[in-house]
C-alpha cells in the first residue's frame, strides 16, 4: 500500500461484534429488585456487567441471569398499576 494511503477495508465496531442482549437500566433494576441508582452504581464499580453507549449505561442480559442464578435478587412486591 502506498504510504499515506489508507484501507478501505471496513473494520467492524466492537459495538456491532458483540452479540449480548442489552436492557436499559431501568428494565436490570426491576428484574433485579434494585433502584435504579444501585445499578448505576454496580456498573460502575464492576460488580454488575455491562457497557456504555453514547455516555448511557446497559446491562449485559445474561449478568442479570447469572446474578437470578447466584439469589443476588430481592423480591419485591409487584408495581399495582
Amino acid at each position: 500500500m502506498p504510504r499515506g494511503k489508507r484501507s478501505q477495508e471496513r473494520v467492524p465496531l466492537l459495538a456491532e461484534l458483540e452479540e449480548r442482549d442489552l436492557l436499559e437500566v431501568r428494565e436490570a433494576a426491576q428484574l433485579l429488585g434494585k433502584s435504579p441508582q444501585s445499578i448505576y452504581r454496580y456498573l460502575e464499580e464492576g460488580r454488575l456487567g455491562g457497557r456504555k453507549v453514547g455516555g448511557r449505561w446497559y446491562v449485559h442480559r445474561d449478568a442479570v441471569d447469572l446474578w437470578w442464578e447466584r439469589g443476588l435478587v430481592e423480591q419485591t412486591k409487584p408495581d399495582p398499576y
